[in-house]
């Protein structure tokens, strides 16, 4: 009997800590479920305590009561193991959720809201350590070619292959992601510029790779542009506006990289 008991308290403490996490404003209702299991056993152990103490054939009333005492504390028990894998299928639920909001639903890569909201978290780290970051964007080289002779279906085959090179080219501590359309960004988290532009040579080496779709050899080229922490600017908006500009400098001038600060200097 004592067994049954620590048996169900048990149960259901190995919940505790999940739901305190999670419990939120609901926390009272957490709380009072517990106090509530607890009372059951309490009782239960109770009145077989009393059974077990008689002399005489134990009464009816008392078994009636210790099994409704048991049988509420399973009941509870109940609540509490539904209550926790419905809060678990929820979290679940909206994880993934949040991860197809802040993913590209082609080529897997973080999307322009998580890329905006990671760079955000890098600038608050470099300001507070003083190292370097710099961000790349790039944007793809006849690409709408390919688009406008084989089709949309290509062209996403084209930019599924893209994708892991680009992450190739890149540390794991880094981050790339799909802007949209053709248009792919890259932070490096202290990186300072010269490494930032062996990080877009190599990228672009990479891009330069035939592609194979049904078969046929694909190729595109890719104009990547980009801007560094200080020098550019301390807030994302306007690193990015920076690095933009300079891949916009980089396709106009038929170059594969653009730097630049108070001159233009292409990579080599």
């Amino acid at each position: 009997m004592t067994l049954v008991g620590a048996g169900l308290l048990l149960a259901a403490l190995r919940h505790a800590s999940f739901l305190y996490e999670h419990a939120g404003p609901y926390q009272s209702r957490w709380q009072t479920l517990f106090g509530l299991l607890v009372l059951f056993i309490v009782g239960y152990l109770g009145f077989c305590a009393l059974l077990l103490l008689q002399d005489q054939a134990p009464v009816l009333e008392a078994v009636i009561v210790s099994s409704v005492f048991l049988g509420g504390g399973v009941f509870v028990l109940g609540a509490i193991n539904l209550s926790v894998l419905g809060t678990k299928h929820l979290l679940a639920v909206a994880a993934a959720q949040r991860e197809d909001a802040l993913h590209d639903h082609l080529t897997r890569l973080p999307n322009r809201l998580l890329f905006v909201e990671r760079l955000n978290q890098n600038l608050l780290m470099a300001r507070r350590t003083g190292q370097a970051l710099c961000v790349l964007v790039m944007d793809l080289d006849g690409f709408k070619e390919i688009n406008d002779r084989l089709g949309h279906e290509a062209g996403d085959e084209v930019l599924v292959a893209l994708a892991p090179r680009i992450k190739q080219g890149i540390r794991e501590s880094d981050l790339a992601c799909r802007m949209g359309g053709d248009e792919f960004a890259v932070v490096l988290m202290n990186c300072g510029v010269e490494e930032a532009v062996g990080v877009a040579v190599k990228i672009t080496d990479a891009i330069a790779q035939p592609i194979f779709v049904k078969g046929s050899p694909l190729s595109v080229g890719i104009s990547i542009g980009i801007a560094a922490f200080p020098q550019h600017g301390a807030e994302t908006a306007a690193l990015i506006r920076h690095a933009d500009r300079a891949m916009y400098r980089a396709k106009r001038a038929g170059e594969p990289v653009v730097y630049s600060k108070q001159e233009e200097r292409t990579a080599p």
